[in-house]
């Protein structure tokens, strides 16, 4: 059953009072589990370098971070670790945009409490989960691109280029190109994603799920 379970949950939220409600239905529910609780992004990176964690029910407007930006990096970190989305943001290009990242499952916070713990089991039984609300945006008819961004092979080469911090000369080397056709391609990219900066480019390119 479900309540002898030992698991390491993390309840990742900006709002001490959902915090508690959550760790104190969690805690009720898995009295033989350890419920962590972070509000910030720095603390969360740490405790997961620090402690294995088994299920992490994350927000997506995490303080000063969007977890669409990081969501990623947590799974290339941490390949068994199972991450439930948590948030109010559950329209379809959003919940999208996470599936492509490999979230396990998403629930909406105005669902009712024991989502959470539907969610626990489908997830320990080797299944996604996602709430009724949103169930719509998970179907396959509905997983199509929202954006009306089109690259072509080259260009997304040279954005993987550019967000793994590659120069214009590293990206040239790589791909076998002059440096004057990576600025082109760069240009276009700008231009492509409506943007004037690599920063820009990166968090929009991710966002938008191309990454």
């Amino acid at each position: 059953m479900l309540v002898n379970r030992e698991l390491n949950i993390v309840i990742a939220d900006d709002h001490s009072l959902i915090l508690d409600g959550f760790k104190n239905l969690m805690e009720s529910q898995l009295p033989k589990s350890k419920i962590y609780t972070v509000e910030n992004k720095t603390t969360l990176f740490k405790l997961l370098e620090e402690n294995p964690i088994d299920i992490l029910f994350q927000d997506i407007k995490f303080g000063r971070d969007d977890a669409r930006e990081f969501i990623s990096t947590l799974k290339d970190m941490s390949p068994d670790l199972k991450i439930v989305i948590i948030s109010t943001y559950n329209d379809q290009h959003t919940v999208q945009t996470l599936v492509k990242q490999g979230i396990d499952g998403f629930i909406s916070k105005s669902d009712h409490s024991h989502e959470i713990i539907n969610s626990i089991e489908a997830i320990l039984s080797g299944n996604k989960y996602y709430s009724t609300d949103i169930q719509f945006n998970t179907s396959q008819s509905q997983l199509r691109d929202k954006s009306n961004i089109v690259l072509t092979r080259r260009e997304k080469e040279v954005l993987r280029a550019i967000v793994d911090g590659k120069t214009i000369k590293e990206s040239a080397d790589i791909l076998c190109l002059s440096e004057k056709t990576i600025e082109s391609y760069r240009s276009n990219l700008f231009l492509k994603f409506e943007v004037n900066n690599v920063a820009s480019l990166v968090k929009k390119a991710i966002l938008e799920g191309f990454l």
